[in-house]
């Protein structure tokens, strides 16, 4: 079958380093552009209006982006007044096709913003455009075929990962302050380690995903990407509340700001480190970079302790499983149409043949988990491990074999439904890394005050800028 191009479809860069690539300087912190803007210091559309013009500059270079919008109306107000940012391209803006990555004939417009990006809306952040992403959400690195390669601000000659790949280099590159991810099987933290962001993955039903194009209705959540910790909390903050699935574990406890402290900002912390399977065959630079900035945890006054989940190789084979399971039948409609490339299309199909009896034992096995992993948090505060365990990929490797690898570290922490955070460490040669954070169900809040007590430790509070090393 012919493929068809989408709209906007961008033209694909040569695979060289380019300047237009990560040169904007990082944005202010979130609440600083919404506190001029309140204060009348900046109009209520100039950061959207800045954002767009970098997002021109980058050009087609980045791939970041599959369209972009001017910003309507901006009300003043808000706790985010005037804050720009991109949202996943699976995800709806009212009048506007949802692609999801893939080829849109024949999909009706979207009658309402998704409820997460309303809420946003609401608090007076700009969606500004629709990120790129891999086709369906179906890969951990982001070539997609119809809309364009994104590429690493570090090296355009690798990979930023997926599926939430466009996300992650328009907040690497400067183009917007943060950006909306999905996560199903680690799609916000694998973008964020591998252009050198900050990503969270909150805990499973803390933000409402109507409005979502689902992968799997078990396992995806709606994440943000950013280059503070201070602004995930800050984003995180609005997008929290009604509309999230009621949970069987109670009410979810706010995200707030962390308490000031007397003495080290992680004394009495207990980190356990996740050993075994978790750094079985990874990278000697990821460990040697992941294993610098838990030494900075213990340094801020956390206690270490190793760590082994016997069960999490088992429980990774489960969650594909189930993924593919679901998705067979939440992507229906395209796989009719004909619409997924071959090896997505492939994939599907196979998800359609999982025997039932297959199905409810990795759900089974999913529950054994989660009780498994709530068990070791409640002697512990958090689990820490890499987030993935190569370096950033070069493009055009095998898609499937990629995402295998990219995915292994990160499948157990979404099965088990808790939030968890990516964070960046380094050197892992000349190219960034992420350190995972693993933080008990709806511990979004402890998790953001590790974050930024680590980032303000080790990178006065910004993530460093694509070319300027990580260590």
């Amino acid at each position: 079958m012919r493929r068809r191009r989408g709209p906007d479809a961008r033209t694909e860069p040569s695979p060289v380093t380019d300047p237009a690539i990560g040169s904007e300087p990082p944005w202010p912190p979130i609440e600083e552009i919404s506190a001029d803007v309140r204060a009348g210091r900046v109009r209520p559309d100039g950061p959207a209006r800045e954002a767009l013009r970098r997002i021109r500059a980058a050009g087609s270079a980045a791939g970041a982006f599959t369209r972009t919008r001017p910003p309507g109306a901006v009300d003043p107000r808000g706790r985010l007044a005037g804050v720009p940012f991109a949202i996943k391209d699976n995800m709806d803006l009212a009048g506007e096709v949802t692609t999801a990555g893939t080829a849109a004939g024949g999909l009706a417009p979207a009658a309402a913003d998704a409820t997460v990006v309303a809420m946003l809306a609401a608090a007076g952040a700009v969606p500004v455009g629709r990120a790129n992403m891999s086709e369906l959400a179906c890969a951990a690195v982001t070539e997609n075929t119809l809309y364009g390669t994104a590429r690493n601000p570090w090296d355009p000659r690798r990979s930023p990962g997926g599926s939430s790949g466009g996300s992650a280099v328009a907040v690497a590159a400067g183009l917007v302050p943060f950006a909306l991810g999905t996560d199903t099987g680690g799609s916000v933290l694998i973008p964020a380690a591998l252009t050198g962001v900050c990503g969270i993955r909150p805990t499973g039903g803390r933000v409402p995903i109507a409005g979502v194009t689902p992968l799997s209705t078990t396992l995806d959540t709606v994440g943000v990407l950013a280059t503070r910790a201070r602004d995930l909390r800050t984003a995180l903050a609005e997008m929290v509340g009604p509309g999230v699935t009621p949970s069987p574990l109670g009410a979810f406890p706010p995200v707030t700001e962390p308490p000031v402290r007397d003495g080290p900002p992680l004394a009495g912390l207990r980190v356990g480190v996740l050993d075994g399977w978790f750094r079985d065959g990874c990278d000697a630079g990821v460990l040697a970079a992941v294993d610098a900035a838990v030494s900075e945890l213990r340094r801020l006054g956390a206690s270490l302790s190793a760590v082994r989940l016997p069960l999490a190789e088992e429980v990774t084979a489960a969650a594909k499983t189930l993924v593919w399971a679901e998705a067979a039948v939440s992507y229906r409609p395209f796989t009719d149409a004909g619409s997924p490339n071959e090896s997505v299309r492939r994939r599907l199909l196979d998800g359609e043949r999982v025997p039932i009896a297959d199905y409810l034992e990795a759900r089974r096995l999913r529950t054994r988990w989660r009780d498994e992993v709530a068990a070791v948090l409640s002697e512990l505060d958090v689990l820490a491990a890499p987030v993935v365990p190569i370096p950033p990929p070069p493009i055009g490797v095998d898609q499937e074999e990629i995402t295998r690898t990219l995915v292994r570290l990160t499948y157990p922490g979404c099965m088990a439904g808790t939030p968890a955070v990516s964070l960046p460490c380094g050197p892992a040669g000349a190219l960034p890394t992420g350190m995972q954070l693993i933080g008990p169900w709806g511990g979004e809040g402890l998790l953001l005050r590790i974050a930024d007590a680590y980032m303000t430790a080790k990178f006065s509070g910004v993530c460093p800028t694509p070319g300027s090393g990580t260590g």
